[in-house]
């Protein structure tokens, strides 16, 4: 496992037992708007409720835990990241976490420029750490950390789903793959469809992407892959398209597919409960979802943390919720967002707050 930093490289070494320490840079130059700057350099956009996560975070603000360790649980191209390093100083710690390698080469490069913007005092300790999300336990634990802050942005994103290498998409032709992370073991798109059976496809189509016709899909697809096997995402959606005249087929059936390969919905599942068991009073995890499914997921594991236990001889409250919500309902873009950004439409932000 690597862990780039911005002033080191860390190799996990397993019979050490610890990180050992490459090289290092550090410079210290100013500049005026540099954030907006690097920001409109990221997919052409601000990223999506770049401001309202800065504001539920809320880096600055009174009670907040000392020193601020935010984890950045999918750091992307570091759109969400350079606002909060620039909102922390230099005994804070920030770890950003991405398991698509040249994604997370993209953002190193950004932070660096950030961290060299910045004097030493305003400059935190930076971890970025080549990993999946669900893995974010061990992480902490071999960085040694307990985070006071996590930041979820889920789903896919923009350069993911606008390059047609990648296979995440039927508007441009390529390899069915799909996967976030190349460089491990995942199965490609591909590789997974000849492998899955009827019964756990027709759940994944049904769970995953709200397919209507969950069974009769899977029974077509996999019959046309067992006959001339996918290659390509056109070979795909064609393969739907002959099931179904309805356009959003092509949509659930990648977007389930994809979800499966990734592992997106259990990585969740794992690893937003085990932030929400680290995190100290004060400390607070915002998640930004984009679809039903995975609004869904996370409104459920928010509310187990947020009700109050009741007792049910006297209905009084005998424990108080760890957590509370900042606000009653997610907090989705403005208007100038969504014409600025259409993707962002569909985008909800729920934070939580720890209280005991």
């Amino acid at each position: 496992m690597f862990f780039l930093a911005s002033f080191e490289i860390f190799v996990w070494r397993e019979n050490e037992n610890q990180y050992s320490r490459f090289n290092g840079r550090n410079s210290d130059k100013n500049s005026t708007n540099f954030e907006q700057i690097m920001i409109e350099q990221i997919d052409g956009h601000v990223p999506v409720l770049y401001r309202e996560v800065l504001e539920h975070l809320s880096l600055d603000q009174d009670g907040t835990p000392q020193p601020r360790i935010v984890v950045d649980c999918t750091l992307g191209l570091g759109g969400h990241a350079i606002g909060i390093i620039r909102s922390l100083r230099c005994d804070d710690r920030f770890i950003g976490i991405e398991w698509d390698a040249a994604n997370l080469e993209e953002a190193r490069n950004r932070i660096d420029a950030v961290l060299d913007s910045l004097s030493p005092a305003n400059r935190p300790r930076v971890d970025l750490v080549h990993d999946s999300y669900a893995h974010v336990q061990s992480i902490c634990t071999k960085l040694g950390v307990i985070p006071t802050h996590a930041l979820y942005d889920l789903g896919i994103s923009s350069r993911h789903a606008d390059d047609g290498d990648r296979g995440f998409t039927w508007r441009f032709p390529g390899p069915l793959d799909m996967r976030y992370d190349r460089t491990g073991r995942l199965p490609t798109a591909k590789e997974w469809l000849s492998t899955v059976d009827i019964e756990r496809f027709t759940s994944i189509l049904r769970e995953y992407g709200e397919e209507p016709h969950a069974y009769g899909m899977a029974k077509h697809l996999l019959a046309e892959h067992a006959n001339t096997p996918f290659e390509t995402t056109a070979d795909l959606a064609a393969s739907v398209s002959r099931r179904s005249r309805d356009r959003k087929s092509i949509l659930r059936v990648f977007q389930a597919v994809r979800i499966a390969v990734n592992g997106e919905f259990d990585s969740m599942r794992t690893s937003i409960p085990e932030i929400l068991g680290r995190l100290p009073v004060g400390g607070r995890i915002s998640v930004i979802s984009f679809h039903s499914v995975e609004d869904r997921i996370v409104k459920h594991l928010f509310a187990e943390v947020t009700a109050d236990e009741i007792d049910n001889l006297t209905g009084r409250t005998s424990k108080e919720a760890p957590y509370r919500k900042t606000t009653r309902k997610p907090v989705v873009p403005t208007d100038a967002e969504i014409t600025e950004n259409p993707r962002a439409r569909s985008a909800k932000l729920r934070t939580l707050v720890r209280i005991n």
